[in-house]
C-alpha cells in the first residue's frame, strides 16, 4: 500500500464487521468507525526521531522531576502524574530493567529514596501478570479460574450470557452507562487509545461485579482499543 495513501473507513472496517469475532459482532458500526478514524487522527510521523532516545530521555526526566510528587490517585494523569511509560514498554523500546537502574541511579542523590519506590513496584506487578499469564496459557482465560482466590475462597461469581446482556455491554463499550468516570474513561480510551491504570480498573470493576458480564469481553474491548498492547 502506498503509505502516502489514508485508506477509506469502509476498507478498514468492513473486514472487522464482517468478523465472527463475539465483540466486534455487537459493537455499533459507528463505534468501530470511531475508533478507526481516531487511530488514523493519531497517527504520529516518526521518521525522523529516534523513538529510543526519547523514551529514555522520558524516562529520565520523569523519575528526576516528577516521580516523587505524581499524585497516583488522580485519574486524570495530565500534569506528570503518570509515567506514561506503557507504550514504550510494550513495544520494547524501553525495559523494566532500564527503568530500575534509573531510578536507583535517581535514589543516590535523594534525600527520600522510597518516593519514588513505587515505580520499581509497579515494574514488579507488571512482570509478575506477564510471567502468570505465560504460565497459565490458555487456561488464563477461562472464565472460572482453576482456583480460587486464597483471600475469597467463597466467592462465588455469576457471569451473565452476552446474548441476553448486549445492551448493557454496547452502553459500557459507548461510555453511556451514567457513571462519569467510567462513561469519560470510555471515552478517552477510544479517542486516544490510554486511559489510565487507576480507571482502567474501575472500567473493569463495573463490568464484572456490576453488570457482572464475562471478564473476558472487557479484556478484548480493551485489547481492541488500547494502544499499549
Amino acid at each position: 500500500m502506498d503509505r502516502g495513501v489514508i485508506p477509506s473507513l469502509q476498507s478498514l472496517t468492513e473486514p472487522l464487521l464482517e468478523s465472527t469475532h463475539p465483540i466486534l459482532g455487537c459493537l455499533p458500526r459507528e463505534l468501530i468507525q470511531q475508533l478507526v478514524q481516531c487511530a488514523l487522527d493519531n497517527q504520529v510521523d516518526y521518521s525522523n526521531v529516534d523513538i529510543e532516545e526519547q523514551s529514555h530521555q522520558h524516562i529520565q526526566n520523569f523519575i528526576q522531576h516528577y516521580a516523587a510528587t505524581a499524585d497516583r490517585a488522580l485519574c486524570d494523569v495530565s500534569d506528570n502524574n503518570s509515567s506514561m511509560l506503557s507504550m514504550p514498554l510494550a513495544l520494547g523500546i524501553l525495559s523494566p530493567q532500564q527503568v530500575y537502574h534509573y531510578i536507583k541511579q535517581h535514589q543516590e542523590k535523594m534525600a527520600n529514596p522510597d518516593d519514588v519506590n513505587w515505580l520499581i513496584s509497579h515494574m514488579e506487578m507488571r512482570d509478575f501478570f506477564i510471567y502468570d499469564s505465560l504460565r497459565n496459557g490458555p487456561a488464563a482465560y477461562q472464565l472460572v479460574p482453576m482456583k480460587q482466590p486464597v483471600h475469597k475462597p467463597d466467592d462465588k461469581r455469576e457471569w451473565l450470557p452476552l446474548s441476553q446482556h448486549q445492551d448493557d455491554f454496547v452502553r459500557w463499550t459507548s461510555g453511556d452507562t451514567g457513571l462519569p468516570m467510567i462513561d469519560a474513561g470510555v471515552t478517552e480510551l477510544i479517542n486516544t487509545g490510554y486511559t489510565s491504570n487507576r480507571v482502567r480498573q474501575n472500567m473493569a470493576s463495573v463490568l464484572t461485579k456490576d453488570l457482572k458480564l464475562d471478564w473476558r469481553l472487557g479484556a478484548e474491548f480493551f485489547q481492541l482499543c488500547l494502544a499499549d498492547l
